[in-house]
């Protein structure tokens, strides 16, 4: 499975939303997911990306969030996931424990970047 890290951070800065964007290939890709139930707010350091071709990175696709005390991963319905830690700041356990092992549902949109 093909990986890339971006320099580009994971943001979680409304209720419900998460953005990033990737180069990969050459190609230029933003990721953005809405959850059904509010997140806290986050901001991480770069963020890995597993997939198996480019051809994962369109469209609309489910996801799960899990929040961990240190960081934050999504696993899309595809089988494309993303990881990344938080950025100078620890979620407090009882922020992601009630989660942690079923995570948050959401939907994702991949589209190139500028659109």
């Amino acid at each position: 499975m093909p990986t890339t890290t971006t320099t580009s951070k994971m943001t979680h800065d409304s209720p419900m939303g998460i953005s990033s964007s990737f180069t990969v290939d050459g190609q230029d890709f933003k990721f953005q997911a809405a959850t059904h139930t509010p997140l806290p707010r986050f901001t991480t350091r770069e963020v890995t990306l597993h997939y198996n071709s480019l051809d994962e990175l369109t469209g609309n696709h489910k996801c799960r969030v899990f929040l961990g005390p240190t960081g934050v991963s999504l696993s899309l319905d595809n089988g494309v996931e993303m990881e990344a830690e938080f950025e100078g700041v620890e979620m407090e356990e009882a922020e992601f424990e009630e989660v942690e092992s079923t995570g948050y549902e959401g939907t994702v949109v991949w589209r190139e970047k500028d659109r």
